[in-house]
């Protein structure tokens, strides 16, 4: 094989592995002085934003990408949960 095949090879592999990566980046979040800020992850902004659109937008987008993102629709709904939740907690914190 070429060495610009090998390098073309290489960079493709890098440009589609890098939304497997930010999947399996953990998910942290931090808190601000003037409030919280949660750091999502690109497929936890993506799923989020399909559940705003309704179940079944977000049932078409889990089985559309399922085969890039490695998700479930229970595991899509779980993300949805966690992000509410962390929207709560920041939202008694900075209530106080």
């Amino acid at each position: 094989m070429s060495p610009v095949r090998l390098v073309f090879l290489m960079t493709a592999c890098t440009v589609l592995a890098a939304p497997l990566a930010s999947h399996a980046a953990p998910s942290s979040s931090a808190t601000v002085a003037g409030g919280c800020a949660a750091k999502m992850t690109l497929t936890e902004r993506r799923v989020v934003e399909h559940a705003g659109a309704g179940m079944p937008a977000l049932i078409g987008y889990v089985h559309l990408t399922q085969p890039i993102y490695q998700i479930t629709v229970d595991e899509a709904v779980a993300m949805i949960d966690a992000q509410r939740a962390r929207q709560t907690q920041c939202a008694i914190v900075s209530s106080r």
